[in-house]
């Protein structure tokens, strides 16, 4: 019996750390796409301010 609840024990000790991985991959997956989008509106605004100025 001891050597069940021990697979149990190690079996849900790896489970949590797949569910931690998963979300710190989600997460990161969120910042990424954040801060992608960000930077393209800056891009995009710094784009509009330039375009102005061009010499054709």
């Amino acid at each position: 019996m001891a050597s069940i609840n021990a697979f149990f024990g190690y079996f849900f000790s790896y489970v949590i750390l797949f569910a931690v991985f998963v979300a710190l991959t989600i997460a990161g997956c969120f910042a990424g796409i954040k801060w992608r989008k960000a930077k393209d509106a800056k891009e995009a605004a710094a784009g509009e301010r330039g375009a102005g100025n061009a010499a054709d």
